[in-house]
């Protein structure tokens, strides 16, 4: 269905459910639609109806469903909206609709109110709600779903949380909905008493529509999903958030929140996912974070909070996913951590944590994901990481970690492994086949020794990272690498040629492989000598960078040597080829750089 929709439609005046869900209709059409009192369902969603909302809207008073998500609406929603008192669900979202007017407050059947913006929508100037984020719609009895993230919202004045908050009597917290909007402002400020009466107003009004029966939203609301997440919030949680018993999910990422989390958070207990992530929150956390007995999904991802991980979130013995990552979390983990034995992912990283790896981590079986990188852990990698059998990928690079690293090869899951930066001894391992999914391998910037030649590698590797270690003797073949894109291995003491493709057991060189993807090769300061040969590089087309840089390389510039589209950077200084690079590294682009035999594109470093 395409092209106008009739304004005769307005006419049908007995109609009750009007769907046009995803037709390609135009307006104007709403002020006509506003003459069907009678309609209970009305879905405009993904039409083109390329208008405002009139305030006859709120003539539309039998509406329990009104979807006008994604139909190019402009201009502010009217508060006539407000008079939609039977709604249970409303989506305004994905238009260019700004503000948010105080008028959700009545509506006390919705349950789910949706104002998200598309983050792949195309919309225009002022893409956003904007203004408050009324107490109000915190308090609808009903409320199970409210969505407003990717706005440009704020948190209402009233509602900034503060340290010195005032309470008024649990009663009267009870009887007003289980929320009181000013108990949260600083000591001295007097309660409104009008802010009260307008709960009690409230609560009666969802006395009478339960057949005469109290309700309480404390003990008697449904579960409560909030999503703020991206907006412009600029505060503290407020009280209120802390009052709803019955929110399971709080996301409120990136939306520059600060200070710290309120104690007050252990009071959810029915809470089973907690997302703040990337804002500015501070201080430690709450030792009545042990509260939050349900919880599966904890989130503090990227703020500023300090102190230890206290002993207290060993209680959460639900957690599935913990993202303390990219704080200021310092001192040693504590040791209790171990009892979170559902956990599926943890993510510690880039903190100033030291001490050892608990051997409690043995615990956490069913692990998939582990990253404490960017701490100051220091000992050896407990034995009983090797119990992780379904880990998937593990991070443990740029640590103090000393001693071997015999424990992971019993990870046969094992996709990515992280363990660069370290102070790892010991003979590099001769048998790597046991981690047959292992894709990335980096072990560089440690201090292993021994030879690389009888190595059996991971046959799906396509990340090879040995470079800065003390590993010696002569490369192995160079097929053993069929999927590699990325190959370092400088910094070494490897000595010898370079190894040649052995094309006896090939018809041509089409049936050769290896090295065919390899994107990043890195040989540089070793001991390498002898010629480059031209086998070895024909077939590497998507060469970005190749670092032959501080060997012992001799004889000509290789005639086969090209300007590769995708190259970034070639470097064979420091060696005693004869000759110098050919002209079309001389005549590159006005973003590259050249000096004798090393040819780079400006702003580009080798590893």
């Amino acid at each position: 269905m395409s092209g106008p929709i009739p304004r005769s439609l307005g006419d049908l005046t007995r109609l009750t459910n009007l769907n046009l869900k995803g037709n390609r209709v135009t307006g104007p059409i709403l002020a006509e639609l506003c003459n069907l009192v009678n309609l209970r369902n009305l879905n405009l969603a993904g039409t083109s109806l390329d208008e405002t909302i009139p305030d006859s809207i709120g003539n539309l008073v039998n509406l329990e469903v009104l979807d006008m998500s994604g139909a190019r609406l402009s201009g502010s929603i009217p508060a006539s909206i407000g008079n939609l008192v039977n709604l249970f669900e409303l989506r305004l979202g994905n238009n260019q609709l700004t503000g948010l007017p105080d008028a959700f407050g009545a509506m006390t059947k919705l349950q789910t109110l949706s104002l998200v913006i598309a983050s792949n929508v195309v919309i225009g100037t002022q893409p956003f709600y904007w203004g408050p984020v009324h107490e109000s719609i915190f308090r609808l009895p009903l409320l199970g779903c409210l969505r407003l993230e990717d706005n440009s919202l704020t948190w209402e004045s009233s509602s900034i949380c503060n340290a010195g908050a005032q309470h008024v009597p649990k009663e009267t917290l009870q009887l007003a909905n289980g929320v009181n909007p000013d108990s949260h402002l600083e000591s001295g400020t007097t309660v409104c008493s009008s802010s009260v009466s307008r709960d009690l107003q409230s609560e009666n009004i969802v006395s009478n529509q339960l057949n005469g029966e109290s309700f309480d939203r404390t003990t008697d609301g449904p579960a409560l999903f909030l999503d703020l997440s991206y907006n412009e919030l600029s505060g503290g949680i407020p009280h209120i958030i802390t009052t709803l018993t019955n929110l399971q999910g709080l996301s409120i990422w990136e939306s520059k929140l600060k200070g710290p989390l309120p104690t007050e958070i252990g009071r959810l207990t029915k809470l089973v996912t907690l997302r703040l992530g990337g804002n500015q929150i501070s201080g430690e956390i709450p030792e009545l974070i042990s509260g939050l007995v349900a919880l599966t999904s904890l989130n503090l991802h990227a703020n500023v909070l300090i102190g230890r991980i206290p002993n207290s979130i060993s209680s959460l013995v639900n957690l599935t996913h913990l993202d303390l990552d990219h704080n200021k979390f310092s001192g040693p983990l504590p040791t209790e951590i171990g009892h979170l034995r559902s956990l599926e992912s943890l993510n510690i990283s880039n903190n100033q944590l030291c001490g050892e790896v608990p051997e409690s981590f043995g615990n956490f079986t069913r692990l998939h994901t582990l990253s404490l990188s960017h701490n100051c852990f220091s000992g050896e990698i407990p034995k009983s990481i090797g119990n992780l059998l379904h880990l998937r990928r593990l991070d443990l690079s740029h640590n103090q970690l000393s001693g071997e690293i015999s424990p992971i090869f019993m990870l046969s899951n094992l996709c990515t492994l992280q363990l660069n930066n370290n102070n790892l001894v010991g003979s590099f391992p001769q048998n790597l086949e046991s981690l047959y999914e292992c894709t990335y391998f980096d072990v560089s910037h440690n201090q292993l020794t021994g030879s690389l030649q009888k190595t059996v590698f991971p046959p799906l590797l396509s990340s090879l990272k040995l470079n800065h270690n003390q590993l010696s003797g002569p490369l192995p073949k160079f097929e053993d690498w069929m999927h590699i894109r990325t190959l370092h291995l400088g910094h070494n003491q490897f000595s010898g040629h370079l190894p040649t493709q052995d094309l006896e057991d090939v018809e041509s060189l089409d049936d050769v492989e290896s090295l065919e993807d390899v994107e990043s090769l890195n040989l540089s300061h070793n001991q390498l000598s002898g010629p480059i040969p031209a086998s070895m590089y024909e077939r590497m087309k998507q060469m970005t960078m190749l670092d032959l840089s501080s060997n012992q390389f001799s004889g000509l510039i290789p005639e086969f040597l090209e300007c590769p589209r995708h190259l970034e950077l070639l470097d064979l200084s420091g060696n005693h080829l004869e000759g110098d690079l050919p002209d079309c590294f001389r005549t590159g682009s006005r973003n590259s750089s050249m000096i004798p035999l090393r040819w780079e594109t400006i702003g580009e470093t080798a590893e």
